[in-house]
């Protein structure tokens, strides 16, 4: 499966790399940006500010979650869903949520308050982390969070530009980019 950002298109394809179904999102959905995938469905998050239940068999939208603007990656664990909101894109006015979504009913469980402008979210170990840019462009701060979902608290634990996890185990990249000059 794979979002097609500026075309509206979420694409099923073979093994080969060849197409076999595609989904074509409407103007009021927005941009497709990044997947997750349990138990045969898909969810995927829409620049729009919704979250869409997609079956991954036929590809047919079965609902929509409301979530903060712009949300950009997106995990599954444990039943809840849990989406990262930049807010980028929407007038410089950056958001800085991590919803939490019942993958049961897909309801919204819970918003928790995390580092501004916020772009990726892993889990690890039944743990939640966030990375975010921390600021506005060109100031970012890159701080890595941890997410405490029970009490609804975010903690910097680091900064990184970049973070996946294997394992149990995981791994950060610092490679800061100076904006002004792009060096």
């Amino acid at each position: 499966y794979v979002t097609v950002y500026g075309s509206k298109l979420l694409l099923k394809l073979n093994s080969a790399g060849v197409e076999q179904k595609r989904l074509s999102f409407s103007e009021a959905d927005g941009a497709p940006r990044y997947i997750a995938a349990e138990d045969e469905k898909l969810y995927v998050t829409l620049y729009s500010g919704k979250v869409a239940k997609i079956d991954a068999n036929n590809l047919t939208i079965e609902g929509y979650a409301n979530v903060g603007d712009n949300p950009e990656e997106i995990v599954e664990e444990d039943g809840f869903l849990y989406v990262v909101n930049s807010g980028w894109g929407t007038a410089i006015k950056y958001d800085s949520t991590l919803t939490v979504i019942n993958r049961k009913d897909f309801t919204l469980s819970k918003t928790i308050e995390v580092a501004k402008n916020p772009f990726k979210v892993l889990e690890s170990g039944n743990q939640i982390f966030v990375l975010a840019y921390g600021g506005a462009y060109p100031d970012y701060t890159y701080p890595v969070q941890k997410i405490d979902v029970a009490n609804e608290k975010a903690t910097t634990i680091t900064n990184a530009t970049n973070m996946c996890e294997y394992n149990g185990t995981i791994y950060l990249i610092y490679s800061e980019t100076d904006w002004t000059t792009y060096e």
